[in-house]
C-alpha cells in the first residue's frame, strides 16, 4: 500500500484559440490547478481540478481553498489499491470530505494516475472492467454560417456522430439549421443535439413537432428550461432525452428517478470524478440507458483521464471530448494525438505523458 509524501498544487493559465461563450461568461482562456501526488517509492500521479464558469459548483477560487485543505490531508496518507473501488472504505472516506466536483475528480484523477504507475497497470484497468483500444469522438457543429460545407467536411472526416447547438437562434431558425446539417451529413451519420435548457415547453413541442421523426437523431440534450417536463416531453414527442445539466447535484441513486431518459451525458468535472460516474453508468444500464462521457474543456491532464473512463466504460459511445482542440497550448508535451474521430489509447503521449512543468505556476501550501 504506497504512502504519500507529498501533495503539491499548480496553477495554469492557458490560451483558447478563439474566444469561448459559456452562458454570460466569454473566456479567451482556461484556467485550472494541477493536484500532484508522490509516494515514498516514486511513484506519481496527476490530477486536474478545473472548475467550468457558469456551470460547475463552486468557482476556482473556492475549488483553491478547498484543494489546500485537501493537500493536508492527503499527507503522509496510504493508498489503497482499491482507492476508485465506489464501494471501498477510502472512497467513503473521500465522500465525507464533501469535496466540490472538480476538486474531487482532481483527486481520483491524481489516483488514478498513481496507482497506474506505482502498479504498472493500464490506466484504463484502474477505472473499470471493460476495455477499448481506441475511443472514438463525436464532431462538433459550430455556429458557422456554412452548416451544409461543415457538415460534410465532419462526414468526410470520418465521425460516426455530430453534435450541434440549438436554442440559441429563433425555433423557426433552428429548424431550418437542423434540416440543412440533417440533409449535408447524410443518412449514415447520427445527429445529436444540445438545446442546455433553452426552451420553455411550447417552442420545445414547436420544434419536435416541425421536424417531425428527424432520421438519426441519436438524442436532444436537455430541451427544457424546466427539466420536471423532460419525462413528458420525450412521452409526448417519442424523441430520445439526454439528461446533462440535470445530473449535477445529483445524487448516484436518484438518477433512476429518470429512466425515461435514453443517456446520461456525463462531465466528470461537474460530476465528481470517475467513481460517481461509474456508478451513474450502472444505475442507467439497469433501465437500458446509455452513458456517454463529455468533456469540460479540460487540459491534457484531465482529459488523458476522460479518455481511460470512456474506453474503461466499454459501450462504442462516441464521446464528447473534441473541447480539447480549443485549448491552444497544454499542459502535457507532447499534445494527445486528437487528430481525427478516433483517439488511440496505444500512442506514447497518453501511456507515458509528460506534464509541462513551464506551464505552470507551483502553490506555496
Amino acid at each position: 500500500m504506497p504512502q504519500l509524501t507529498d501533495a503539491t498544487l499548480y496553477r495554469y493559465t492557458l490560451p483558447l484559440t478563439k474566444p469561448l461563450r459559456l452562458g454570460p461568461v466569454r473566456l479567451t482562456e482556461r484556467e485550472g490547478l494541477l493536484l500532484n501526488l508522490r509516494t515514498v517509492d516514486g511513484a506519481t500521479g496527476w490530477g486536474e481540478i478545473a472548475p467550468l464558469p457558469a456551470f460547475s459548483p463552486g468557482s476556482l477560487a473556492a475549488a483553491e481553498a478547498q484543494a489546500r485543505r485537501l493537500c493536508a490531508w492527503l499527507a503522509d496518507r496510504d493508498v489503497p489499491a482499491d482507492a476508485l473501488v465506489p464501494e471501498g472504505s477510502f472512497t467513503a472516506a473521500v465522500e465525507a470530505l464533501e469535496l466540490y466536483p472538480s476538486v474531487r475528480c482532481g483527486l481520483e484523477g491524481a489516483l488514478a494516475w498513481l496507482l497506474a504507475d506505482q502498479t504498472g497497470q493500464p490506466l484504463v484497468t484502474l477505472l473499470g472492467p471493460a476495455q477499448r483500444a481506441t475511443v472514438t469522438l463525436n464532431g462538433l457543429l459550430t455556429a458557422s454560417d456554412d452548416l451544409a460545407a461543415e457538415a460534410q467536411r465532419l462526414r468526410q472526416a470520418g465521425y460516426p456522430v455530430v453534435k450541434m447547438k440549438v436554442g440559441r437562434h429563433t425555433v423557426a431558425t433552428d429548424v431550418v439549421r437542423v434540416r440543412q446539417a440533417r440533409e449535408a451529413l447524410g443518412p449514415g451519420v447520427a445527429l445529436r443535439l444540445d438545446a442546455n435548457r433553452a426552451w420553455a415547453w411550447q417552442d420545445a413541442l414547436t420544434f419536435a413537432e416541425a421536424l417531425g421523426g428527424l432520421d438519426t437523431l441519436d438524442y436532444i440534450e436537455e430541451p427544457l428550461a424546466d427539466p420536471s417536463q423532460l419525462a413528458r416531453f420525450a412521452e409526448a414527442t417519442g424523441w430520445p432525452v439526454a439528461l446533462d445539466e440535470t445530473l449535477v447535484g445529483l445524487a448516484p441513486e436518484a438518477v433512476t428517478e429518470h429512466a425515461y431518459a435514453a443517456a446520461l451525458v456525463c462531465k466528470p468535472m461537474l460530476l465528481g470524478g470517475p467513481v460517481i460516474v461509474r456508478r451513474l453508468a450502472a444505475a442507467a444500464a439497469g433501465w437500458g440507458g446509455r452513458t456517454v462521457l463529455s468533456a469540460a474543456f479540460e487540459t491534457g491532464v484531465g482529459m488523458r483521464l476522460l479518455l481511460a473512463l470512456a474506453a474503461a466504460l466499454g459501450a462504442a459511445e462516441a464521446s464528447g471530448l473534441d473541447t480539447y482542440r480549443r485549448l491552444a497550448e497544454d499542459t502535457l508535451k507532447p499534445r494527445l494525438p486528437f487528430d481525427g474521430a478516433e483517439v488511440s489509447l496505444a500512442s506514447d503521449a497518453f501511456q507515458r505523458p509528460l506534464v509541462s512543468t513551464e506551464t505552470l505556476t507551483r502553490l506555496s501550501l
